[in-house]
C-alpha cells in the first residue's frame, strides 16, 4: 500500500485492502486492517468496499456513530444522481449486514432481521466475520422482539452447519450465545 501510494497508484493501493479485508476480519486482525485503511489517501476516493471496511472497523472499535456515518456514505455512494454505481454481490451483502446494524440501533427490529437474513443469503462462506455479524444482529433483534427462543434456535442451526474452515464464524456464534444468555439472565447456560 505504501509503495502504491508513493507512486500515486491509488487504485492499486485500494485493491490491496479490498482483497485482504475478509482474511483480516476473519483472523480478527482489526489493528492491521485499521493500519491499512489509514495508509489510504483522501476519503473522497473511497470505493463501496472501502466504505464497508471502514464501517466494520469502526463498529469493531466500538465507534458506532462513526460506523453509522460510513454506512450512510456507502448507501449514498450506491446512487450518484441518475446513475447507479456498480457494486459486486459481496459488497451488496456486506451493506445488508451493515443495514441490519443500522436498523437494530434504531430499534426497527423487523428491518434489522430482514437485512440480516438477506446478508446471510448472499454472503459467500469466506465472509465468515461478516456472517457472524449478521447472525448476531438477527438474533439480538429477535430477542428484542421477545422471541429469544427462536433466536437461540437459529443460532443452534447456524452452529451445526458451521464450516470448520472458518473458526471465526464458530467463535462469533458462541459469543452471541453468551450475550443472549446474559441478556436473558440465564446464568446456568451462560456458564
Amino acid at each position: 500500500i505504501y509503495h502504491y501510494v508513493k507512486i500515486e497508484n491509488i487504485s492499486a493501493a485500494i485493491g490491496v485492502v479490498e482483497r485482504a479485508r475478509h482474511s483480516l476480519m476473519n483472523a480478527e486482525r482489526w489493528e492491521r486492517l485499521g493500519y491499512m485503511i489509514s495508509m489510504l489517501p483522501s476519503k473522497d476516493l473511497d470505493t463501496p468496499a472501502i466504505l464497508a471496511v471502514k464501517a466494520f472497523h469502526a463498529e469493531n472499535r466500538f465507534m458506532i456513530g462513526k460506523s453509522l456515518e460510513y454506512i450512510e456514505r456507502l448507501e449514498k455512494s450506491c446512487h450518484t444522481g441518475e446513475k447507479k454505481v456498480a457494486m459486486d454481490s459481496c459488497v451488496k451483502a456486506e451493506l445488508d449486514a451493515l443495514r441490519a446494524m443500522k436498523y437494530y440501533f434504531r430499534t426497527d427490529t423487523e428491518k434489522s432481521i430482514q437485512f440480516g437474513a438477506r446478508a446471510l443469503e448472499n454472503l459467500p462462506p469466506e465472509c465468515a466475520s461478516v456472517r457472524g455479524f449478521a447472525h448476531g444482529l438477527s438474533a439480538f433483534s429477535l430477542q428484542m422482539q421477545g422471541d429469544a427462543a427462536k433466536a437461540l434456535q437459529q443460532l443452534s442451526q447456524a452452529l451445526e452447519g458451521c464450516d470448520p474452515s472458518y473458526p471465526t464464524l464458530k467463535g462469533r456464534l458462541l459469543l452471541i450465545f453468551c450475550f443472549m444468555y446474559w441478556f436473558e439472565g440465564d446464568l446456568q447456560n451462560l456458564t
